[in-house]
């Protein structure tokens, strides 16, 4: 330790007072306290910075319609935009493990690209949910860091399934088109000759006694000219080009008025059926042609009668109300039965004209329905499976006050 006015050693050896010694200190820590100044004010630059970009990435992902999820190399999802979350229906606790949240295939395609370190590419993957099942397209890679490693595993998904719907629709109006054309130019051809045969088989008929076969016979040939000719005069009105004259009315009591109907034909069958309606209180003013929304749930309650074949069960009509946040309304119209339910490989044909699994179907009414339903802007949907009924959806807008 050196003593009280002791000089200190400067360069190479020089010495140096102590005063000057603590001048020289003074002015290198001010010197390192300015350049912390300068490196503290870039380190919360570039924090800003990096915050503002967190930021506006944030808001890239919430406004994506893409489906965007992050899985860490350790199994666990850290990531997750606001569509990923709303497609799959996942919370906001995260992060989480990903095999927990996430469907068996999209799992399977992230351990194949942890394992196999290559991109994977799928057009169309079915997810099956609670909500049903989703098409989606899949795009999964490995992300990487600046040194090249592998730091986790990014997943993109794109709900396809009304792209998909809309594309087999499509291909379906271009068939039923052509078919349409078709049916309308035979049905033409058959009532004539139809015409004929009828007249001459009631003629016949008035001129043989009641109790022989002959009699019988010309009964027959009467009643296979009304059955063709049923068919033909559903054929064409399936195939007409109709204009609805939509008027503003209530619905729920169009829906009392077919309901009553169908009220009559279970007690005049003695049908052991019984029916429930949810018709709730509030009014549906809804701008529709009232003769074919008539039809239309009259024939979608007849085909949930008729699916019991006289078995016991119980069938219903249940309306409710949706909004699809943009201040849209929109009605419910569920009818649903007990029933045995419809086989999946059947579902897609259903609409088809002449599709039926009735014996005494003409396999018309439900595409009928479906084109009444579309002419008033709104849709029908399907939920049915075998032993747990069926319930068909038919959705319309609801009009507004003017």
């Amino acid at each position: 330790m050196m003593e009280s006015g002791q000089l200190a050693m400067h360069g190479e050896g020089t010495p140096l007072p102590l005063g000057d010694a603590a001048r020289e200190m003074e002015l290198r820590m001010l010197e390192m306290t300015r350049e912390l100044e300068i490196k503290d004010r870039l380190l919360t630059g570039n924090i800003l910075q990096m915050e503002r970009l967190a930021g506006k990435l944030r808001q890239i992902l919430a406004s994506m319609s893409s489906a965007v999820l992050m899985i860490e190399l350790d199994g666990y999802l850290s990531e997750a935009n606001p569509r990923a979350r709303q497609l799959l229906g996942i919370g906001d606790d995260l992060p989480m493990l990903a095999a927990n949240v996430l469907p068996e295939p999209l799992q399977n395609i992230v351990d194949e690209v942890v394992g196999e370190g290559r991109h994977v590419s799928l057009d169309a993957l079915i997810l099956e949910g609670p909500q049903g099942s989703k098409t989606v397209r899949v795009e999964c890679r490995l992300v990487r860091d600046d040194m090249g490693h592998p730091i986790g595993v990014l997943q993109m998904l794109d709900d396809q399934t009304h792209l998909v719907y809309m594309e087999r629709r499509l291909e379906q109006s271009r068939t039923l088109a052509a078919l349409g054309e078709m049916a309308a130019s035979v049905a033409h051809e058959l009532r004539n000759p139809l015409g004929g045969i009828g007249g001459f088989a009631a003629l016949l008929k008035d001129t043989l006694p009641p109790e022989g076969d002959a009699f019988r016979y010309a009964t027959k040939i009467i009643e296979g000219v009304n059955g063709l000719n049923k068919v033909a005069t559903n054929l064409l009105a399936y195939t007409r080009t109709v204009d609805a004259r939509l008027q503003r009315l209530e619905l729920r009591t169009l829906l009392r008025e077919v309901l009553s109907f169908i009220q009559i034909e279970i007690e005049q069958e003695g049908l052991p059926l019984g029916l429930e309606v949810e018709l709730g209180s509030r009014e549906l003013p809804v701008r529709m042609d009232p003769e074919l929304m008539r039809q239309s749930f009259l024939n979608l309650l007849k085909n949930a009668v008729q699916a019991f074949e006289r078995h016991e069960g119980r069938l219903g009509l249940r309306v409710r109300t949706i909004s699809d946040g943009s201040g849209l309304e929109r009605v419910e119209v569920d009818v649903w039965d007990t029933g045995p339910g419809i086989p999946p490989q059947l579902q897609a044909k259903l609409y088809n004209p002449f599709f039926t699994t009735r014996a005494k179907g003409t396999g018309l009414g439900l595409s009928i329905v479906r084109k009444n339903v579309e002419l008033h802007g709104g849709e029908i949907r399907l939920r049915s499976a075998p032993g747990e009924g069926s319930c068909f959806t038919v959705c319309l807008n609801l009009a507004d006050e003017e």
